[in-house]
C-alpha cells in the first residue's frame, strides 16, 4: 500500500479527545468503518458512523479527502485505531484522527487500478472501558453508613468478609449490577432471602461478625440458586453439587457454628470448570496449579480453621494478582500499582495467619474492539 498524503491536523472538538492526525495511507475503492460499542466515528465533512454499526464508503475517484475522528461514549476511552490482522486496517496503532486522501492518485496507473477494484480497507476504533472506582472499609462494626453513602453515589458491594475482628467491605461503581439489597440479622436470614429471591435477586456476598449475619443480594443473573447450612464443612455435599452441574457462588462461616455454602446454575459455566480446596494448612500451590489450568480465583475465605479457595474456568486466562501482607497499610500501598495494571479488588479477607489477603482481577468487562 502506498502512502498518499501527509495531512497533519490540530483541533479540539466538544466531547472529543485532543488529538493530532498523522500521515495515513488509503489504497482502496471501499472504505469500511467498523465501530464497536464505546463510541462513534465522525468525519470533518459531517459524516457519522454510530456505535455497533458498520459503514461502507465507495471511493472510486481522485477527489476523496477526509479526516475521521472518534467521539467516546461515557465510561469508555479511545485507545487507538485497530491494527492489521488478516484484513488491512488504516491508521493502525495510532490515536490521532485518521486523514485519508486519493488526490495524488492521478497519473499513477497502479493506484488507479486499485480504485477500480473491489478491495476493502478497514478503519476501526478500539475502545477500553474506564476503570471503575472502588472503596474499601475495614471496621470492627459493620460499616452501614459507608455502604449507604456508597449506594447513594452509585456503588455496589462487590466483596464482603466478616470474622471475629470485624468487617472488610469493598464497593465498586459502574458494575454490572443495577439492584442490591443488604439483609442484616443475628440469625441467618432465611425467610428474607427467599422473599428477595422471589423478587429476582440472588446472594452475591455474605459474611458474619459480632453476632450479625450480613447477606448481600443483587441481580447477578444466577439461576436456581440455593444454599445449605451445616455445622461442619460439607465437603461431600459440595462434591455432589459440582458433579451435578452446580457451582459454588459463596461460602462463609459464622460463629453461630454454621457453614453456609451457596450454589447456583450460572450462565456460561460448564461441568468440571470449577475446583475448590478446603484445608487446615494454607496451600498456595493449589492456586498456582489451578492458574496453570486457566482457572481463576472466584473467591477465597477463612473460617473455623479452614482455608477455602474456589477457582473457576469460566473467565479463562484473565490475569489475576494475589497479594498477602501483614497490615492494611501494606495492602493499601499495593492498590495504585494494581490499578495501573487495570486490576480491581475481587476478594479481600483476613486469613488464619492474621495476614490480609487481596485478590485483584484484570478488568475486562467493557473492553471492545481489541486487536493484536
Amino acid at each position: 500500500m502506498t502512502c498518499l498524503r501527509n495531512n497533519t491536523y490540530f483541533s479540539r472538538y466538544p466531547g472529543l479527545l485532543l488529538v493530532v492526525s498523522l500521515t495515513c495511507c488509503l489504497a482502496a475503492c471501499r472504505l469500511v468503518i467498523i465501530v464497536p460499542l464505546g463510541g462513534q466515528v465522525i468525519s470533518l465533512s459531517g459524516g457519522y458512523c454510530a456505535e455497533d454499526e458498520t459503514c461502507e464508503i465507495e471511493v472510486n475517484d481522485t477527489t476523496f479527502e477526509e479526516t475521521y475522528l472518534v467521539v467516546e461514549d461515557a465510561g469508555y476511552r479511545f485507545v487507538g485505531w485497530a491494527r492489521g490482522g488478516d484484513r488491512p486496517h488504516l491508521c493502525g496503532g495510532n490515536t490521532r484522527p485518521c486523514a485519508l486522501s486519493t488526490t495524488n492518485f492521478g497519473g499513477n496507473a497502479s493506484l488507479l487500478n486499485i480504485l477500480a477494484s473491489d478491495d476493502a480497507y478497514l478503519l476501526e476504533p478500539v475502545f477500553e472501558g474506564r476503570l471503575p472506582n472502588q472503596r474499601v472499609a475495614i471496621t470492627p462494626e459493620f460499616p452501614q453508613q459507608f455502604v449507604n453513602n456508597g449506594r447513594n453515589s452509585g456503588f455496589f458491594v462487590t466483596s464482603l468478609f466478616g470474622d471475629a475482628e470485624g468487617w472488610i467491605v469493598v464497593m465498586t461503581n459502574r458494575s454490572k449490577l443495577s439492584r442490591q439489597v443488604l439483609l442484616n440479622d443475628s440469625r441467618f436470614p432465611r425467610d428474607a432471602i427467599m422473599r428477595e429471591m422471589d423478587a429476582g435477586l440472588n446472594i452475591t456476598s455474605l459474611g458474619y461478625s459480632n453476632n450479625t449475619w450480613v447477606v448481600v443480594m443483587s441481580d447477578s443473573g444466577h439461576t436456581n440458586q440455593r444454599w445449605i447450612s451445616r455445622s461442619s464443612f460439607p465437603a461431600s455435599e459440595i462434591g455432589a453439587a459440582l458433579n451435578n452441574g452446580e457451582f459454588i457462588t459463596n461460602i462463609a462461616y459464622g460463629d453461630t457454628g454454621q457453614w453456609i455454602v451457596v450454589f447456583a446454575n450460572a450462565p456460561g459455566y460448564e461441568e468440571g470448570e470449577q475446583r475448590y480446596q478446603a484445608a487446615i494448612e494454607f496451600n498456595p500451590s493449589f492456586v498456582s496449579s489451578m492458574w496453570d489450568e486457566a482457572r481463576d480465583i472466584s473467591f477465597m475465605t477463612f473460617g473455623l480453621d479452614q482455608w477455602v479457595t474456589v477457582m473457576t474456568g469460566v473467565t479463562g486466562n484473565i490475569n489475576q494478582s494475589w497479594r498477602i501482607r501483614d497490615t492494611v497499610a501494606e495492602i493499601d500501598a499495593l492498590i495504585p500499582d494494581l490499578r495501573d495494571r487495570r486490576r480491581l479488588i475481587s476478594n479481600y479477607f483476613r486469613g488464619g495467619d492474621g495476614a490480609y489477603h487481596l485478590v485483584a482481577t484484570e478488568y475486562m468487562d467493557h473492553m471492545r474492539g481489541l486487536k493484536d
